[in-house]
């Protein structure tokens, strides 16, 4: 029985970033989910083809 095996999917917790992360596969922190310990950081993306990776706040 399959009951739980596809998590959803949701946008990454740091405004700027547009990647989509599952709730097992994301960095949780201060109880949002976010792509990467980059972005939970707020200092840009660690993945190569996001918005957020040329958008980096300074």
């Amino acid at each position: 029985m399959n009951t739980d095996t596809q998590s959803s999917t949701m946008k990454c917790a740091h405004a700027p970033c547009s990647c989509v992360v599952t709730a097992e596969e994301g960095v949780k922190k201060d109880g949002q989910v976010y792509c990467s310990e980059a972005c939970a950081r707020e200092q840009g993306c660690e993945h190569g083809a996001c918005a957020c990776r040329n958008q980096q706040a300074g």
